[in-house]
């Protein structure tokens, strides 16, 4: 081995890396909406389908996952109390409903009167598509997902996508004001 090996070769009693600064990460800065884009927004969503999920969004902050995952006994209308318990996740190349990756996402969110309202008649319109369908209905009344076109195969891309991020807006008190 030693005929394979320069007859200069110095050893390094220190570690050079530590010597280079990094560059710094360009983070860029998500820009939400701001309340008149916001209020833009509820006037293109209104009487949606989903209309329910994009004012949590709004209004919440949760993930896309987090939204998807939502059941029916997360919600405490009563109390206006949300419980993150689980999300949807790719996994192993599929969507799967997991706990989840933090125990700091494992929260209770305060939900705003205006969420409350929209996820009443969000229910309504649930409960009576439920009676329409019958046995054919998926899952049961106590925890029957809040999108529960998820379960027929859709991708939550599919389901519920943004352009734009509504996680940064912090728009709770501006639109619950009016």
């Amino acid at each position: 081995m030693r005929w394979a090996m320069p007859t200069s070769m110095e050893l390094v009693t220190r570690n050079v890396a530590t010597q280079v600064k990094a560059p710094p990460i360009d983070r860029q800065r998500r820009v939400g909406l701001d309340v008149a884009e916001a209020m833009r927004l509820f006037d293109v969503i209104k009487d949606e389908r989903l209309e329910a999920l994009y004012v949590l969004a709004l209004t919440t902050g949760l993930r896309r996952g987090e939204l998807l995952a939502l059941r029916w006994d997360d919600i405490d209308l009563g109390s206006r109390q949300l419980h993150v318990r689980r999300a949807i996740q790719r996994i192993d190349g599929k969507l799967q409903v997991a706990e989840p990756k933090t125990s700091s996402s494992r929260r209770t969110v305060v939900l705003p009167r205006l969420a409350v309202r929209h996820l009443q008649e969000h229910k309504k319109r649930q409960d009576t598509e439920r009676q329409a369908l019958g046995e054919t209905w998926r899952g049961s009344l106590a925890g029957v997902r809040l999108v529960h076109r998820l379960a027929s195969g859709l991708l939550p891309g599919e389901v519920f996508t943004f352009s734009f991020d509504l996680r940064g807006c912090d728009l709770v008190s501006a639109l619950t004001t009016g």
